[in-house]
């Protein structure tokens, strides 16, 4: 379980300087989950082929804490309608 802890607190910490840099967009908490999937779709899309460089890395997990957040969007709109 602890290899899994501390996944998930380096997912959020990425995870969070995302939501902050991205805080000028509004209705996340609301996003249509066809939202959420272009998204995904569009960070999957920008994904670097290679990480050979810091700027590569740096972007790459820019864009894979993108695609969790746009992914976590999509579970809470579904959530949401089971309520």
């Amino acid at each position: 379980m602890e290899d899994y802890e501390i996944l998930f607190e380096t997912a959020k910490v990425e995870q969070l300087k995302q939501m902050v840099e991205n805080g000028h967009k509004r209705g996340w908490g609301k996003l249509p989950l066809g939202d959420a999937y272009h998204g995904i779709e569009h960070n999957v899309k920008k994904l670097p082929f290679v990480v050979s460089d810091k700027v590569a890395k740096e972007e790459t997990i820019r864009r894979l804490a993108n695609i969790a957040n746009f992914a976590a969007m999509g579970i809470m709109t579904l959530k949401k309608k089971e309520l």
